[in-house]
């Protein structure tokens, strides 16, 4: 995949691009996922897997009064900034340093800082009950769920192209889900 010049957006239109306020600065820079602020028109970067992600900080969308010099420059506060959303097209997002090469089509959800990680497998186990292995039906078996499902996180795009960010934070197209 090539990674566009100076631009967020790979491939596709975002199907919503709605008009924010930047609230808190740090880590504003384009293709960053997003939530609510303080105010239903303030973004803030999400800050974890469970955030209530709005969707990815856009650039080329944003008016020229407000746009950064690059795509790698961060936004201001009080600055107006597009949030693009409704899945369906391909942006270059962040990945989070330390996140092991992946391949295209693996799964990613919000992670610290609006940036991607992997998403985790679902998995479930049947425990014990008190101590008491489940033998049948008439047992109470404690089950034990984990992985990127609420609590733990909603898929937020798909990679669509090889990465690496073990030793430090990479852009990476993805397909947005959100």
């Amino acid at each position: 995949m090539v990674k566009p010049t100076n631009k967020i957006v790979q491939a596709g239109v975002p199907p919503f691009v709605d008009i924010m306020k930047v609230e808190v600065a740090a880590s504003m820079y384009p293709g960053r996922l997003v939530m609510k602020g303080t105010h239903d028109d303030d973004a803030v970067v999400s800050a974890a897997a469970t955030s209530k992600h709005l969707g990815w900080l856009g650039y080329e969308q944003c008016t020229k009064k407000f746009r950064p010099e690059t795509v790698d420059t961060i936004y201001v506060i009080t600055h107006q900034v597009p949030v693009l959303s409704g899945g369906g097209f391909r942006i270059v997002a962040s990945m989070l340093n330390g996140t092991a090469a992946q391949v295209k089509g693996t799964t990613l959800i919000g992670a610290a800082l609006g940036e991607v990680t992997v998403a985790a497998a679902i998995s479930a186990s049947w425990g014990t009950s008190g101590g008491t292995s489940v033998l049948n039906s008439t047992s109470t078996p404690a089950i034990t769920m984990a992985g990127s499902l609420p609590p733990g996180g909603r898929l937020v795009a798909v990679l669509m192209e090889y990465c690496d960010a073990s030793g430090s934070t990479q852009d990476c197209i993805v397909q947005s889900l959100i």
